[in-house]
Formats: structure tokens, sequence, C-alpha cells
């Protein structure tokens, strides 16, 4: 079951006034979690005209060593991840190659820390995104509680791409969702799987599935993930 602290914060993120989004909002999000950092970094954003769209909770000092050495051009995190539909575990990319080597380590001199966590995000939109967030934590703390983090967060990270969005201008989606969609998304912001939720309403997966298709051609989203997140926002589940 999805905890009290992450339902608190996706209110948070409902309440925060439009114009107000940045920065300081992924300092709440990490400060709530215990993290150091959250940073989201949108392509090919609706009404964007640069080609990327960044917020970040980095110090000021990381952001500049980080664009003045362009390090976009050998982060492994940006270079894998943007490419993944599951999340990455920094862990898998950190010894790649001796410059990313390098890498992490001089981020973790700048306040980074030893772990760190991606999900990437396919928008309605065909815009990209990626939210990224780290702590300072021992691998044996962080093993232990990533399957709470990654659960939460997939589905926070796309709540905040869609606040992004509407930031940004986009038009939300009309649509109207039956009571058994709505059943289907409810069990599945609780982790359930297809399979699961086949068992608990006794149908069949297939039929969860196809249910699934629908919640995400009505609502105009890639993955039932950001139909969960869109859900919770509207109070619809």
């Amino acid at each position: 079951m999805l905890e009290k602290v992450f339902f608190q914060l996706v209110e948070d993120l409902d309440n925060v006034v439009s114009s107000d989004l940045g920065d300081d909002t992924l300092k709440a999000i990490a400060s709530r979690y215990g993290l150091s950092n959250a940073s989201y970094l949108g392509v090919n954003i609706p009404r964007v005209k640069d080609p990327a769209y960044i917020l970040t909770s980095y110090s000021r000092d990381w952001v500049h060593r980080y664009v003045s050495q362009d390090y976009v051009s050998i982060d492994p995190v940006i270079q894998v991840g943007l490419g993944r539909i599951l999340p990455l575990d920094w862990s898998d990319v950190r010894d790649h190659t001796p410059a990313a080597r390098n890498f992490f380590g001089e981020s973790i001199e700048f306040g980074l820390g030893h772990q760190g966590l991606s999900i990437p995000i396919r928008g309605a939109n065909n815009e990209t995104a990626m939210f990224s967030l780290n702590a300072d934590w021992t691998s044996r703390r962080w093993k232990a509680e990533q399957r709470r983090i990654r659960r939460d967060f997939l589905v926070i990270s796309n709540h905040f791409h869609n606040r992004v969005l509407e930031q940004l201008g986009a038009p939300p989606p009309d649509f109207k969702l039956t009571t058994r969609e709505l059943e289907c998304l409810k069990w599945a912001a609780n982790g359930k799987s297809a399979f699961d939720i086949s068992v608990i309403l006794c149908i069949s997966e297939r039929l969860v599935r196809y249910h699934f298709e629908c919640v995400r051609s009505k609502m105009q989203v890639s993955s039932i993930i950001q139909a969960v997140a869109r859900a919770i926002k509207l109070n619809l589940i």
C-alpha cells in the first residue's frame, strides 16, 4: 500500500501554484524522502522552444561545472536513461567507462550522493522526460529502501511531469472513465499487476489489459503509471 508521505506529497504538488513549480519544489520533494537531490529533464516539451527543459535542486556550483565541462556528452545517466523504459539505477552505469567513473566521483564531491535513480517518462505528445533522484546513503540502506522509492516515484515523477505540462499551458485531455476502468486504476496505484487485478475483480487478465488500453487512450498517456498519476491528481482514485 502507498504510504501517507506519498499521498501528502501528491497533495502538496497539486497545491503548488503553476508559476511556482520549479527548483524549490524539487528540493521539497527530495527532503520529504530524505534524499539529497531531485531533478527533471524534459525533451521536446510542448510549447518550449529550447530542446531541453530543466529543473533541478542541484547546487549552482555543480550545474555550472556540468555545463562548463560539457558533461552531458559523457553523462551515462542521460545517454542511457533517456532511451530506456524502466528506471535506471546509477550503479548500473557508474563503471561503464573511466570517464563515467571520474564523472560520478566528481559529482559526489558536489553533494549528489553515492546512490541514484532515474525514471524515464514517455509523453502523449512525443515528449520525453526523465526524473532523477539521488541520496547519500549506504548501499545497504539503498537496497533496503529502493523498492519503496521506485514504487512511489514511478507515480510522483509522472505527476510532476503532468504539472510541468500544465504550467506550460498544454491543454488537459477531456475524458470520462467507467467504473471498471477506475477500479483497475485504483489497484494499479497500489502496486497490483494485471494478473493480480484480474484475480481481485474476478475477470480475465486480458480484460484488465483491455481496460488499461482504454484508459491510456482516453487520458492520452503512454503508460498506466502516467494514468495513475493523472487520476490521483484529479481525485478520481
